[in-house]
């Protein structure tokens, strides 16, 4: 009966470690998942023009970029032309629209820079519209 007990510890033991473990990575297991099902959607790619108001749409889905919106954007930063994937945001005390990527890096919009949108994710947004001409 003492080797029947000790099994049972055992047991408990290695659930309460495995409990632990599942417990403290949550939060990163749940990150990791939005990452990838961001990542899983269907991407529109087109150059940036700005409308009325400053603000930009992506040309060929005609879609509305609104503050808060999750942008990918073709960076060029010291020399390194690659993709940075962030969010558009508004500077209020400057009334214009900026990109933060990598590092919480600014980086100023301008007409015709090459951009995307994972379409999935711009109707499920309260912050962005899509236009349809």
């Amino acid at each position: 009966m003492t080797k029947v007990k000790e099994l049972v510890n055992n047991k408990q033991v290695e659930l309460d470690r495995l409990t632990d473990v599942c417990e403290s990575y949550l939060d990163d297991i749940n990150i990791l998942s939005q990452a990838v099902d961001y990542l899983l959607q269907q991407r529109s790619e087109g150059k940036l023009s700005q409308v009325h108001g400053g603000q930009f749409r992506l040309e060929g889905e005609d879609i509305l970029l609104k503050e808060g919106y999750p942008l990918e954007v073709l960076i060029e930063d010291n020399g390194v032309t690659g993709w940075q994937i962030g969010r558009l945001m508004f500077d209020h005390t400057k009334d214009e629209y900026y990109f933060i990527g990598h590092g919480s890096k600014r980086y100023m919009l301008k007409p015709g820079m090459l951009a995307a949108v994972r379409l999935q994710s711009i109707y499920g947004q309260s912050s962005c519209q899509s236009h349809h001409s």
